[in-house]
């Protein structure tokens, strides 16, 4: 961000030695861009909901938890042998998500 200016004051006399100006130019044209993207991805940014994340883990640890009362309401009611693999693969996808640090 700062190459423009660098090749104004710093650089001049080489720029100007040089025949330089067009890289200037067209380093100016260039910079403009990149100063318009920035602002509009911080813009785009700040426009995210603050908290989405967390307002989605905390919906989706409430729907795990509604289907573990489900499952283990019919493992009660209709016997642990029918449910406890699918209990099984929910624990090691679990346990699984917990290790990578999700």
């Amino acid at each position: 961000m700062n190459f423009i200016d660098d090749l104004e004051k710093k650089y001049s006399s080489e720029v100007q030695t040089l025949s330089l100006w067009c890289i200037r130019y067209c380093s100016e044209s260039s910079q403009r861009k990149v100063r318009t993207l920035t602002a509009t991805r911080t813009d785009e940014r700040m426009a995210k909901a603050v908290g989405a994340l967390k307002a989605s883990r905390k919906a989706s640890d409430e729907a795990y938890r509604q289907l573990v009362k489900f499952v283990n309401a019919y493992a009660l009611i209709e016997g642990d042998s029918k449910y406890l693999s699918f209990i099984d693969y929910l624990n090691t996808e679990i346990n699984d998500l917990t290790q990578i640090g999700h």
